[in-house]
């Protein structure tokens, strides 16, 4: 997944005044979108509890993208008959 200047794999817009929440219906108080990754594009209007949910949601979806790369780049590199190396886990 692509991240921004900020880092984070989200972009926050304003929104237009009267919006709504897309999840729960109550006023919105920005937009969010994914940035790359499965949810490229993917996005909506959001109160703070509801984009916090989204924001954690793609924010785990990049941590297994980038925890399966990562184990798929170390298993090419082992050479046959080698167990790959773990992963740290934080």
């Amino acid at each position: 997944m692509v991240k921004n200047e900020f880092n984070s794999p989200v972009t926050i817009d304003f929104v237009p005044e009267h919006s709504v929440c897309a999840w729960c219906g109550e006023p919105a108080v920005y937009e969010l979108t994914a940035i790359g990754g499965k949810f490229h594009n993917m996005g909506a209007f959001f109160c703070y509890p509801c984009g916090e949910e989204f924001f954690k949601a793609v924010t785990h979806a990049y941590d297994l993208e980038v925890l399966f790369a990562t184990k798929k780049k170390q298993s090419v590199n082992v050479a046959p008959g080698e167990e790959p190396a773990e992963v740290p886990r934080d």
